[in-house]
């Protein structure tokens, strides 16, 4: 576990003065981790079939090969 200073200036926060206080904290993490993606696929409602009338805009998206929207700093 690590504990650190935090400052923000603008849209961007920084960590400054980082200092390890307990080693091997959490140390099922990635048990954790995947648990909760499993929890998180099966409680994702599913996405409607190729000939729905519905859009699927994340479907669109990666057939022609576009990324995801970010902000640009």
């Amino acid at each position: 576990m690590i504990q650190f200073d935090l400052e923000e200036h603008r849209n961007l926060r920084m960590a400054h003065n980082p200092r390890k206080i307990e080693q091997q904290y959490c140390s099922d993490i990635k048990a954790l981790m995947e648990t909760a993606v499993k929890v998180q696929e099966a409680s994702t409602p599913k996405l409607e079939p190729e000939n729905s009338n519905l859009l699927n805009f994340a479907r669109n998206k990666r057939a022609k090969g576009l990324g995801t929207v970010g902000s640009a700093a």
